[in-house]
């Protein structure tokens, strides 16, 4: 594991159960936002991969996903399940992914990360 990671502990509950009650939050504010959304330029059919915030999954980029999809890209979920942070394995099987849509598409790839607010990591 890089030793970057090595010292990044998991956020506390209180700070997890937080992520939800935002995450209802900013699902209303994009429902606001929607018709000026559809304002934006087309896209030019690249691919996209969005990676869920922290204790969300592909489900939770839905609305964000179709947009795209519907401004032209070739869009992703990252397709791990519930985004529980850096953990072993994940880095790897993300990379993974990047590397499958470039040669699936021979094209660069633009990755979204999709954030409800900044978590402070705990040190161990």
């Amino acid at each position: 594991m890089p030793a970057s990671t090595q010292s990044i502990g998991p956020p506390s509950k209180f700070l997890m159960l937080l992520e939800g009650r935002r995450a209802l939050i900013e699902f209303g504010a994009f429902l606001n936002a929607l018709p000026l959304l559809h304002l934006t330029p087309k896209g030019d059919g690249h691919p996209v991969l969005v990676i869920p915030g922290l204790m969300a999954g592909d489900g939770a980029t839905l609305p964000l996903r179709k947009f795209l999809e519907g401004r032209g890209y070739a869009v992703n979920g990252w397709g791990l399940g519930v985004n529980r942070g850096l953990r072993e394995g994940v880095q790897d099987r993300m990379l993974d992914s990047v590397r499958e849509l470039n040669h699936l598409h021979n094209r660069k790839i633009s990755i979204v990360g999709w954030s409800l607010g900044h978590l402070c990591p705990r040190t161990r």
